[in-house]
């Protein structure tokens, strides 16, 4: 699997943020990322992408979900096993190692309080991607979490939004 498998997978396959997935794909890639987390798993149609980048990048997958581990996609099976290690719990208390996080993408519960209090927990990240940003829906709070992020520290990120699909932020670390 690769990236023009991803492509073709992403069209035929289209879920919430499948059009979101080259992009992720591609920030994982252009980080030559080692230590990637992710936030919310649902059934891992953004943990392909990541996966498959990692296979590239040599780099490994922790993945955080509340509820018990729904990726089980058989074509993934060896990826799953040698680069990924999943974390049954609550993405702001479960423990997951000390590491200096290259990309930390973000669609768990989508609230203010709580997207805010993941990107203040992994603040020394590389790169943050948060999907379902979405101003449009009140109730979901990615978009003001990021904002309220962003002017605590407004020389040090950078932010660039991609529409469709509900929307995925990227805010990456100045250099």
């Amino acid at each position: 699997m690769n990236r023009d498998w991803l492509a073709l997978y992403s069209v035929e396959n289209e879920t919430d943020i499948s059009g979101h997935l080259l992009t992720i794909y591609d920030t994982c890639i252009s980080l030559n990322a080692q230590h990637v987390l992710e936030l919310g798993v649902r059934y891992g149609e953004s943990s392909k992408a990541l996966l498959i980048a990692l296979a590239r990048t040599g780099g490994h997958l922790h993945a955080v979900d509340e509820l018990r581990d729904k990726f089980d996609a058989p074509a993934f099976a060896e990826l799953r096993a040698e680069r990924r290690t999943f974390y049954n719990g609550h993405s702001t208390t479960v423990e997951v190692p000390d590491l200096p996080w290259d990309l930390v993408l973000i669609d768990s519960s989508h609230t203010y309080d709580v997207t805010l209090a993941e990107l203040r927990r992994f603040e020394r990240t590389r790169c943050f991607i948060l999907h379902d940003w979405e101003p449009s829906r009140p109730q979901h709070g990615v978009d003001r979490a990021a904002f309220t992020f962003l002017s605590e520290q407004p020389s040090i990120w950078a932010l660039s939004v991609r529409d469709g699909f509900n929307g995925l932020g990227v805010i990456k670390r100045r250099e």
